[in-house]
């Protein structure tokens, strides 16, 4: 199949957004890159490429706006191959990750909408971006009364979490996030 320069130039500014530096097979008039870290997964942008050059659409959109919902399950999660997730465990740490029942926030998502800043500093002063961080009820309310206060994605995406977080405390007295 041959691409035309236009779509070729719109791949390579996506990738250039991205901060990646794309490289492109003229044998198989494919793009892709190789500066991967554990924190991108190649393979669902080169799934996303090859359907795009496929369909002459648009270049791929971020992992978080192709879902209905803020939160993903494991299930979902595991079909895209990728760990770049923030974790909600039930309970306390439990010495590993990725559980059936937890639910998972994109990192691109909670940076791309500084969620940090309006949300989880102003109510978990001890949150942890690359490690634990245990929220008790209190602290739990706390976050819902900030998200309140901010309005918009945040007071949505504590709406979402809700039932999840109140299924959790009826056994446990504390979730956990999992940071990258």
């Amino acid at each position: 199949m041959t691409c035309d320069r236009a779509f070729k130039d719109t791949l390579r500014d996506f990738f250039r957004k991205l901060e990646r530096k794309p490289h492109w097979d003229n044998d198989l008039d494919f793009a892709y890159y190789e500066d991967i870290t554990p924190h991108h997964n190649a393979k669902i942008i080169e799934t996303e490429i090859e359907k795009a050059l496929r369909e002459k659409t648009s270049p791929p959109q971020p992992i978080y706006k192709a879902y209905d919902s803020y939160f993903i399950t494991d299930e979902i999660r595991r079909k895209l191959h990728s760990t770049f997730f923030f974790e909600f465990i039930k309970g306390a740490d439990r010495g590993k990750c990725w559980y059936p029942d937890s639910r998972y926030l994109s990192v691109q998502f909670f940076d791309d909408y500084r969620l940090y800043d309006t949300l989880f500093s102003k109510a978990l002063p001890n949150f942890s971006y690359y490690g634990l961080t245990h929220v008790s009820r209190l602290e739990w309310e706390k976050l819902k009364i900030v998200a309140q206060e901010t309005g918009g994605i945040e007071r949505a995406l504590i709406l979402e979490l809700e039932p999840w977080v109140e299924s959790c405390y009826k056994t446990e007295d504390v979730f956990t996030i999992y940071g990258i």
